[in-house]
Parts: structure tokens; C-alpha cells; sequence
């Protein structure tokens, strides 16, 4: 385990987001600041599920990294949305060695859209995402790394208008 980053330095104290750029960080790390002094049970609910989707990621690909963006990284007052998570592996060729029960376990994983589920009726669903919702999760190639994490930084102001990059991400790295 790495030395225990500087939070004065990665979180900006007037907005409680993390400082632009993508921050490697250990597991241990986001639980700590994020997670352990908190009572609130979608945070807790979220970091199973991150810790879920960590799981199958390592059991998946041989090495590669989530990038983790949103509230739930944040010192954000209130209910944390669900937190955007790329799982980005370094070997994303490695899927095609998959069985079919493997790419069936990764697409549990990710958030799918344009659903429909018969068993209910059918019911259509713009976007289902997995662990109950808890995360939104998405596949991403290391040659777009750069370009994710600037998406996944961006603020909204009340205007309307989109500042990309202005809010930092996540790097936890197996």
C-alpha cells in the first residue's frame, strides 16, 4: 500500500471535488475518506458495489484499471449520486479468449442501454445499470483513457454550460 495521499492537496476546499487530472489511488484510500466515517447507506451500498465490480474486473482481465468519477468521490453534502466507473483494461484483446459465461459475467457488469426485459411485461429501459443501480459502469480502451477521464471530470454549471475536465476521477489501478 502507497503512503496516504494528501487530501488538503487533491480536494478543493471550497467545492469538496477532487482537483482536474486522474489521481491513482488504492481501494483503501477512497474507503477511508469516502466510506468508513460516514453513516449515509448509499455510500456504503456504492462501495460494495464497487468492490463487486473491482472483483469480477481482476477475475476478468489479467491487469487494468477502473476510473471512478462523480459524488461519490467527492466531500458533496448529501446522497451521493451513483458513481461513473470505465473499466479500462490494459489487454482488452483478452476478451475475445472469453467463454460465453465470461462475456455473460462482464455484461452484468456494465450498463446497458436500450433494454427491454420480457419477464416484466415487457418493460423497456433507457439505461439498466448493474448492483442495482448503484453504479454506472462502461468498457473503455486505453487509447481513450485521456479523452474518458476529461468527459468524466466535466461540471455542469447552472447555466447550462459544460466545463470538461474541471472536476477530477479516480485511478485505482490491479
Amino acid at each position: 500500500m502507497t503512503d496516504s495521499p494528501d487530501w488538503a492537496v487533491l480536494l478543493d476546499p471550497g467545492t469538496g471535488w477532487l482537483v482536474p487530472g486522474c489521481h491513482p489511488l488504492e481501494m483503501e484510500d477512497i474507503y477511508a475518506e469516502f466510506v468508513a466515517h460516514t453513516s449515509e447507506w448509499d455510500r456504503r451500498t456504492t462501495w460494495m458495489a464497487l468492490e463487486h465490480l473491482l472483483k469480477h474486473s481482476k477475475e476478468l482481465f489479467p491487469s487494468g484499471r477502473l476510473l471512478i468519477g462523480g459524488t461519490f468521490i467527492s466531500r458533496q453534502v448529501g446522497p451521493c449520486e451513483a458513481p461513473e466507473v470505465a473499466v479500462v483494461p490494459d489487454e482488452p484483446s483478452s476478451m475475445e479468449l472469453w467463454t460465453d459465461t465470461e462475456e455473460a459475467r462482464f455484461q452484468l457488469c456494465m450498463s446497458l442501454h436500450d433494454v427491454i426485459v420480457g419477464s416484466l411485461g415487457p418493460d423497456y429501459f433507457e439505461v439498466l445499470h448493474p448492483f442495482a443501480g448503484r453504479i454506472e459502469s462502461f468498457f473503455v480502451v486505453p487509447d481513450d483513457v485521456d479523452q474518458v477521464t476529461t468527459w468524466m471530470g466535466t461540471s455542469t454549471l447552472l447555466s447550462g454550460e459544460d466545463l470538461p475536465g474541471h472536476r477530477g476521477v479516480v485511478e485505482v489501478e490491479w
